[in-house]
């Protein structure tokens, strides 16, 4: 499961704390992208990226924002 932004990830949750942050930027991305911040929603699929490139919700978004990959 997607960890929420109120939960907190500690290192015996046998989750990667990179993926679990990564997590959360994306979906501080897509928060971004629906509140027409289209810069700061960048920067988060950015930073969502350089953590986890793999991140889907993340890889989504960088196309519809025009994000170069």
């Amino acid at each position: 499961p997607e960890p929420d932004s109120e939960e907190e990830i500690t290192p015996g949750d046998g989750v990667d704390p990179r993926q679990a942050q990564a997590a959360l930027f994306a979906a501080s991305a897509l928060r971004h992208f629906l509140d027409d911040e289209p810069a700061s929603a960048r920067r988060a699929v950015e930073r969502a990226l350089a953590l986890d490139p793999g991140n889907a919700r993340a890889l989504e978004l960088r196309k519809v924002l025009g994000v170069p990959g």
